[in-house]
C-alpha cells in the first residue's frame, strides 16, 4: 500500500492542504520551520488509525485556520486500485468512511487488510516517526512492536505473540498455584475433601444400610450371571446376521477373482506407472509431431532467406563464415566508434583546409595592398621636417631682417640731410608705418601690411621731396655743423651691418643682398610645398609600415594553419590506415564503418535465418528421437506384460499400448474392488480366528440354514430376557430402599455435591492443561519465528548499518544479555547504542526500522515509511549514505521525507538520479 495522496481540510495549521499522484519512491516535503511538517506527519496518523484521545495527552491538532478537524487520504492497494479514507472529528463525534477502488463502501476489516493489520503503535514505531522518536531505541519495544514483527505468522497479523503468552500464564496461576496458594483447582482440592468427610460421617448415621447394599450386590451378580448366557447368544445371532448380509459380497469377490486370472499378471510392480505415463506422454508426441509440417516449412523459409542474405554478403560469404563472424554488440559500437572518430577527422581536416585556403587569400589580399600602399610612396624621400622648420625660422629671421634695413635705411636719411618741418613729420610716419607693416607681416597679416608698406614708401617720398627743398637752400647758404652730426655716422655703420647679414641670409635662399618681399613669400611659399610633401611622405611610409606588418602576422598565420591542415590530414589518413586494419583482421576490405555496420546487420539476419534452420533442424530430430524412444519403451512395456509386439508399423503398436492401458486400469479398478470386499469382510468379522471361521461358513453353508438358526438363538434369548427383567425389577426395589435411607441421611445430596465439584475439578484440570499445552506451543512457535526471523532483519539491518558507516560497523547483533536490545560490533569492538554517538545511534535505529519495515512487507503488506527531518544529525558523507539507502528501499515502495533543510532535497534529488519528487511546504498551506 502507498499512499497516493491527500487533503487537509483543518488539522493543526493546515488548511485546505492537497497533494496528488505520489507514486512510489522518494518524496521529499520541504518547508520552513512551523510550515506544518510535523503536523503532516500527525495528520496521516491520525486519518489512517483515529485522533488522538485528551487522555493520552497526545497533541490533538485542532484547526488554527479554519475548517472541519480532519481530511482524506488516498490509499493505492498492490492492485493499482485507489481507496479513500476519510476522518473527521466534530467535537466528541467522530466519523470515518473507507470507499473501494469500485466505490462501494468499505468496512473496518478491509482498512485493516489494506494496512497490513498494523495497528497505530506498530505504524508509529516502525513506519512514521519523527526524529524525537527515532533518537530511541526503546520505542521499537513499546507495546511489543517486535514481537509484532516477528510473531504475526504465529497470533495473527498485528497480535503479540508474547502477549498471547501472558495471558494463558496469568489464566494458568488464576487456575492453579504451588502449594497452599489461592486458586481455582487448588480451592476445588479442598472443597473436595472436606465434602468427603461429610459423606463419610453422613453414611455411618444410616443404620440397615449394608444389608441393602450386600442385597444389591447379589441381585447385581444373578444380573451378570444372566448377561454372561446371553452374550454367547447375541454372539452367535450376529454372526449369523453377518454371515446372511455379507453373502452377496463373498460371491461378488469370487467374480472379481475370476475377472482378475483373466488380466495381464502385472510381475513388475512399475508397469501399470510405466504404461500410464507413456498414454500420458502420447498426447504430447502427437501434439509434437503436428508441428511437424509447421516446422519443416518455417526450415525452407529460412533456407530461402539465408541464401538470400549469403547473396546480399557477396562472394566468399558461407554459413560458416556468418557463423564464426563476431556481430556482437561491442562489435557494432567499436564501428560506430571508428565511424565517428573518421568523420570528426575527415571534419577536422576539411575545417583545418578551408581555413589554410582562407588564410592563403588573406595574405594575398594584403600583398596585394601593401604593393598599392607601396607605390604611392615618392621614390624621393623629401627633406626631413626639422631642416625644413630651420629653413623657415632663418627665412622668418630673414624677413625681419629686411625689414629692420629698410627701416634703418629710412633713419639714415632722415639724419644725413635737413629736414622741414613737414619733411621730418613724414619720415617719423613712414618710420612709424614700416614699423606697423613689419609686424602685420610677422603676424601673418598680409593685406595690412601690404598696406602699411605702400603708406611708408608715399610717406617717405613726401618727406624726401621735403628734405631735398631744404637741402636746395642750404646748399645756397652756409652749411651750419660742417660734415654732419656724429649720430648720422653711427646710424649708417649699423645700416652696413643689417646690410651685410641681409645679404648673406639672402644668399642661401639663392635671393638678391636685398630681397624683394615677392622673393620672400617665393621661398615661403617653396618651403610650405616641401612641408606639404614631408607629410604626405610620412603618412604614405606609416601605411606601408602598418600593411607590411599585418602582411607579416597574416603570413605568421598562415604559417601555422598550413601545418595545423597537415597534421588533421595526417590524422585522419592514420585513423583511415587503422580502420583498414581492422577491416583486414576480419578479412574484409574497402568498407566504410557505416557500410560495415550494414554488413554487420546483414550477417545478424543471415545468422538469425541460419539458426531458425538449426532449430527446425533439432526440434525435428528431438520429435523423432522421443517417438522412436517412446517406440522402444512401448515395445518393453508389452514385452513385461507378455504381450510382445512384432509389427513395426508405429500407430498398430500405439494401439496395442493403450490396450494395455485398459487392461492395467481395469486390473487396478478390480484389485480396488477385492480390496474394499476384503474390506467390508474384514469389519464385519474382524481379523481374528472367529473371523477364519467365518469366512469359512460362507463358503461352505447356506443362507437358509443360517435364517433357520438365527430363530431359534432368538427364542432362548427371549426367556433370558424375561429372567433378566424380573431381577431387575428386584433389584430396583431394593435400591429404592436404599436410597430412602441415603436421603435421610442427606448422603445423596453430599454425594452430588461431591460429584460436581469433582466434575469441576476435572474441568479446571483440562482446561490447566490445555492453557500449559498451547502456552508451550505458542512459545515454541515464536522462539522458532525469533530464531528464524529475527537473525535475517539483524542480516539486513547490518548489512545497512556497515553500509552508512563505510564499514566502520561489520554487524548489529543481539545482546547476549537478552533479547530486549542489540549491539553494534567493529573489527576491535561491541559496543551498545548508549555507547555511540548521537547520529550513529540515531543511523542504528534507522536501519533497524528499515529492516522490520521491508521484513514486514515481506510476509505481510509494504507500507510506506514517512519520516519527519530524521537525517539532520548525519555528516554529509553518512548523509549520502542513508539517502542512497532510502532511495534503495523505496524502488518498489514509497518513503515520505519531511525536512526543512535544502541541502537534504539537493541530496535526495542527487542520489535518485533526478527521479524523487519534491513537495514544497509553505507556512500559508
Amino acid at each position: 500500500m502507498i499512499i497516493d495522496g491527500w487533503w487537509v481540510d483543518g488539522f493543526g495549521c493546515l488548511h485546505d492542504h492537497e497533494v496528488a499522484g505520489l507514486g512510489t519512491g522518494v518524496t521529499v516535503v520541504v518547508g520552513a520551520n512551523e510550515a506544518g511538517k510535523s503536523t503532516l506527519l500527525g495528520f496521516l496518523r491520525a486519518v489512517l488509525f483515529g485522533f488522538a484521545d485528551r487522555r493520552t495527552g497526545e497533541k490533538l491538532y485542532e484547526p488554527l485556520r479554519g475548517g472541519r478537524h480532519g481530511g482524506r487520504l488516498r490509499l493505492r492497494d498492490g492492485a493499482g486500485g485507489v481507496w479513500t479514507l476519510e476522518r473527521f472529528a466534530d467535537g466528541a463525534r467522530k466519523t470515518v468512511a473507507l470507499r473501494a477502488p469500485d466505490g462501494r463502501e468499505a468496512g473496518d476489516g478491509e482498512l485493516r487488510r489494506l494496512l497490513g493489520n498494523v495497528d497505530a503503535g506498530l505504524f508509529k514505531s516502525v513506519f512514521a516517526f519523527s526524529l524525537s522518536e527515532l533518537q530511541d531505541l526503546r520505542s521499537l519495544d513499546d507495546q511489543g512492536v517486535r514481537d509484532r514483527i516477528f510473531s504475526a505468522g504465529v497470533t495473527g497479523a498485528g497480535k503479540s505473540a508474547r502477549d498471547v503468552i501472558k495471558r494463558l500464564d496469568q489464566r494458568a496461576a488464576e487456575l492453579l498455584k504451588q502449594g497452599r496458594g489461592q486458586a481455582v483447582i487448588n480451592d476445588l482440592v479442598r472443597d473436595i475433601n472436606a465434602k468427603r468427610a461429610e459423606v463419610s460421617e453422613a453414611e455411618r448415621a444410616a443404620g440397615g444400610y449394608g444389608g441393602l447394599l450386600k442385597e444389591e450386590g447379589a441381585l447385581d451378580l444373578q444380573l451378570h450371571e444372566l448377561e454372561s448366557q446371553t452374550e454367547p447368544l447375541e454372539t452367535r445371532r450376529r454372526r449369523l446376521e453377518a454371515l446372511v448380509e455379507m453373502h452377496p459380497q463373498w460371491l461378488k469377490l469370487r467374480e472379481l477373482g475370476a475377472e482378475l486370472a483373466a488380466l495381464p499378471e502385472v510381475a513388475d510392480e512399475s508397469l501399470p506407472d510405466r504404461v500410464a505415463g507413456l498414454v500420458e506422454s502420447l498426447t504430447g508426441q502427437r501434439a509434437r509431431e503436428e508441428r511437424i509440417t509447421v516446422l519443416a516449412a518455417d526450415e525452407a523459409r529460412a533456407r530461402d532467406d539465408l541464401a538470400v542474405h549469403l547473396g546480399r554478403l557477396g562472394a566468399g560469404w558461407t554459413v560458416e563464415r556468418v557463423r564464426a563472424f563476431d556481430d556482437s554488440v561491442a562489435v557494432r559500437d567499436e564501428a560506430r566508434g571508428w565511424r565517428e572518430r573518421l568523420e570528426a577527422a575527415e571534419g577536422e581536416s576539411d575545417a583545418a583546409a578551408r581555413e589554410r585556403d582562407a588564410a592563403a587569400g588573406r595574405v594575398a589580399a594584403l600583398q596585394h595592398e601593401r604593393d598599392g600602399v607601396a607605390a604611392e610612396v615618392p621614390e624621393q624621400e623629401p627633406r626631413p621636417a626639422d631642416a625644413i622648420d630651420a629653413d623657415a625660422r632663418r627665412l622668418s629671421g630673414l624677413r625681419s631682417d629686411v625689414q629692420d634695413l629698410q627701416q634703418q635705411r629710412l633713419i639714415e636719411q632722415s639724419t644725413r640731410s635737413p629736414v622741414a618741418p613737414g619733411a621730418r613729420v613724414g619720415l617719423v610716419a613712414a618710420v612709424l608705418a614700416g614699423a606697423g607693416a613689419a609686424v602685420a607681416s610677422a603676424l601673418g597679416y598680409g593685406q595690412l601690411a601690404v598696406g602699411l608698406l605702400v603708406a611708408a614708401v608715399l610717406l617717405g617720398v613726401v618727406a624726401a621731396l621735403g628734405s631735398a627743398s631744404r637741402g636746395g637752400r642750404a646748399a645756397r647758404g652756409p652749411r651750419a655743423g660742417g660734415e654732419g652730426a656724429p649720430g648720422a655716422r653711427s646710424a649708417s655703420s649699423a645700416a652696413d651691418d643689417l646690410a651685410v647679414r641681409v645679404a648673406a641670409a639672402a644668399a642661401t635662399f639663392g635671393l638678391p643682398p636685398v630681397p624683394a618681399r615677392a622673393d620672400l613669400e617665393g621661398v615661403q611659399a617653396g618651403l610650405d610645398g616641401e612641408r606639404r610633401a614631408r607629410g604626405e611622405w610620412d603618412a604614405a611610409s606609416a601605411r606601408l609600415r602598418d600593411a607590411e606588418r599585418r602582411l607579416s602576422s597574416e603570413a605568421a598565420t598562415a604559417a601555422r594553419l598550413v601545418e595545423a591542415a597537415t597534421r588533421a590530414a595526417a590524422e585522419r589518413d592514420s585513423l583511415s590506415d587503422g580502420w583498414d586494419a581492422q577491416l583486414a583482421e576480419r578479412g574484409l576490405s574497402e568498407l566504410s564503418p557505416a557500410g560495415f555496420i550494414d554488413l554487420v546487420g546483414v550477417i545478424g539476419e543471415a545468422r538469425a535465418a541460419d539458426a531458425v534452420v538449426r532449430n527446425a533442424d533439432r526440434e525435428l530430430a528431438g520429435i523423432e528421437a522421443e517417438a522412436r524412444r517412446w517406440d522402444e519403451a512401448a515395445a518393453d512395456a508389452l514385452v513385461s506384460a507378455g504381450r510382445a509386439h512384432v509389427s513395426h508399423d508405429r500407430e498398430t503398436l500405439r494401439a496395442a499400448l493403450l490396450g494395455l492401458h485398459g487392461d492395467l486400469q481395469r486390473r487396478l479398478v478390480v484389485l480396488a474392488d477385492i480390496r474394499r470386499g476384503e474390506e467390508s469382510l474384514t469389519a464385519r468379522f474382524g481379523a481374528d480366528e472367529t473371523a477364519a471361521e467365518s469366512r469359512a461358513e460362507l463358503a461352505s453353508g447356506t443362507v437358509v440354514a443360517w435364517q433357520e438358526e438365527e430363530s431359534r438363538l432368538a427364542d432362548q434369548a427371549a426367556r433370558v430376557k424375561e429372567e433378566r427383567e424380573a431381577i431387575l425389577e428386584e433389584r430396583a426395589r431394593v435400591r429404592q430402599r436404599r436410597e430412602e435411607i441415603e436421603r435421610s441421611a442427606d448422603v445423596a445430596q453430599l454425594q452430588n455435591e461431591l460429584e460436581s465439584l469433582r466434575a469441576e475439578l476435572a474441568v479446571r484440570v483440562r482446561e490447566y492443561r490445555e492453557l500449559v499445552t498451547a502456552r508451550e506451543l505458542v512459545a515454541g512457535t515464536l522462539q522458532t519465528f525469533v530464531r528464524e526471523r529475527q537473525p535475517a532483519v539483524l542480516a539486513r539491518a547490518s548489512e545497512a548499518f556497515a553500509r552508512v558507516t563505510d564499514g566502520r560497523y561489520t554487524s548489529v547483533e543481539q545482546d547476549e544479555a537478552g533479547d530486549e536490545s542489540v549491539v553494534v560490533v567493529s573489527a576491535d569492538a561491541r559496543l551498545t547504542p548508549e555507547q555511540l554517538s548521537r547520529g550513529t545511534a540515531e543511523q542504528l535505529y534507522l536501519t533497524i526500522r528499515l529492516a522490520l519495515a521491508h521484513e514486514f512487507a515481506r510476509r505481510s503488506e509494504p507500507l510506506p515509511l514517512v519520516m519527519d527531518d530524521c537525517l539532520v544529525n548525519f555528516d554529509p558523507r553518512r548523509a549520502a549514505q542513508v539517502a542512497r539507502l532510502l532511495v534503495e528501499s523505496a524502488r518498489d515502495g514509497q518513503c515520505l521525507l519531511f525536512t526543512c533543510h535544502p541541502e537534504t532535497v539537493e541530496l535526495v534529488l542527487e542520489q535518485s538520479g533526478g527521479a524523487a519528487r519534491v513537495i514544497e511546504l509553505t507556512s500559508s498551506a
